[in-house]
Order: structure tokens, then C-alpha cells, then sequence
């Protein structure tokens, strides 16, 4: 399963700025929070879920809710 420690960000880029382009409804940005996250996300929520099929759907409706609700 994936380990948040050991794998870096997808793109280098400083909270301040991703929460710029994120807040700006930037698909860029959303892809980079994306790229950088959602790996630590399935992992955290594959351990309560239990369920490979089930947890990509709780991360994607997770990513939906960030994007609507921002």
C-alpha cells in the first residue's frame, strides 16, 4: 500500500500557491492537489473502508466536494 513518506509530490509547489489556484477554480491546480494527494487519501481511506472499489469512490467524492465547495 502506498506510503505518504516515501513518495514525493508530483509537482513542487507551496500550499500558498496551490490554495491560489484552487480557490481561482483552476483545473491546473485542482490537477496538481490531485496528483499530489490522492495517492496518501486512498491509503488513509482504504484503512477505514476496507473495500479497494469503495474507497475510490469515498476519494472521489471527496475530490468532488473540494471542488464544489471551495
Amino acid at each position: 500500500m502506498f506510503e505518504s513518506k516515501s513518495m514525493p509530490l508530483a509537482v513542487e509547489i507551496n500550499s500558498d500557491e496551490l490554495l491560489i489556484l484552487i480557490r481561482q477554480r483552476s483545473e491546473k491546480g485542482f490537477g496538481i492537489l490531485y496528483d499530489n494527494y490522492s495517492a496518501a487519501l486512498v491509503g488513509v481511506i482504504s484503512r477505514i473502508v476496507k473495500d479497494n472499489v469503495a474507497a475510490e469512490d469515498v476519494l472521489q467524492e471527496s475530490f468532488v466536494k473540494i471542488w464544489r465547495n471551495i
